[in-house]
């Protein structure tokens, strides 16, 4: 009898994995059509679609699997709507660790955050990316770099410079570093022109002298172009530098505060 009865529980037991198994076959075939139909839309450049069809899913299921929520982000960035891409994007580095559109999730977060003048949200981003970046550390590295310049952390931004300097030497990524670094801009500063002749760069700095300021002129390169810039002050927090921004916009002159 008990010999029967352990029969009888193996046979539903294996009765049970097959329907587990199927169940499980049918939710992965699922899951690879949704992201399949995702894809073919994102690359129509029906971002419209995209998020409609993920809003269908997690309504309907709860939980997205990592591709459907990257190209919920990203369709969402593309239709002007950041708040939606920075929480979908935000659910996928969350609850997808071992993602492999991880990367390009907080990548694109952190330039979200930053375009929207949080940098300190950027931050986060581009450390968690720093982690384990790969292929992508060159762009996290600088990204970084300068959004804890802007932050006024100095001594990590010259770190996280040096280490991409030290670790891919050859990268446009530390041409660019090495540069910030040469030019010890490790403080805060009000630009107030920028001109590609210097004649006119002296003009400035001269009527702001006759005003009272301490202007510098420094030379540097836009997009492959000499300019020179006119600047005040190296200030070590960026409350001097928005007192000397409102006292230089009271007196009728233009600037903004680096970086």
């Amino acid at each position: 009898m008990r010999a029967r009865w352990w029969l009888c529980f193996d046979k539903l037991s294996m009765t049970g994995l097959i329907v587990f198994s199927l169940l499980f076959s049918v939710l992965v075939v699922a899951a690879a059509e949704d992201l399949s139909s995702l894809q073919a839309a994102f690359l129509r450049g029906d971002y419209n679609g995209v998020v409609r069809e993920a809003h269908r899913l997690d309504g309907q299921r709860g939980s997205l699997t990592d591709g459907v929520l990257y190209l919920w982000g990203i369709s969402a960035f593309k239709l002007d709507n950041p708040e939606e891409g920075r929480q979908a994007l935000g659910r996928l580095v969350a609850e997808h660790s071992d993602s492999r559109w991880r990367e390009q999730a907080l990548l694109a977060l952190g330039q979200s955050w930053e375009e929207a003048g949080r940098d300190d949200e950027a931050l986060k981003s581009y450390k968690a990316l720093l982690e384990n970046a790969g292929s992508y550390f060159p762009q996290a590295a600088l990204k970084l770099g300068r959004v804890q310049m802007r932050l006024g952390l100095w001594q990590e931004s010259r770190s996280t410079l040096n280490s991409l300097v030290q670790r891919a030497p050859q990268s446009p990524e530390a041409a660019a570093a090495r540069d910030l670094l040469g030019q010890g801009s490790f403080y805060y500063c009000v630009q107030v022109g920028a001109f590609s002749a210097e004649p006119n760069a002296e003009r400035l700095a001269s009527e702001l002298k006759r005003r009272g300021y301490s202007p510098e002129i420094s030379k540097a390169t836009l997009e492959g172009n000499p300019i020179s810039r006119v600047r005040l002050g190296r200030f070590n927090s960026r409350q001097e530098a928005e007192g000397e921004l409102k006292r230089l916009r009271e007196d009728g002159f233009p600037g903004r505060i680096f970086p």
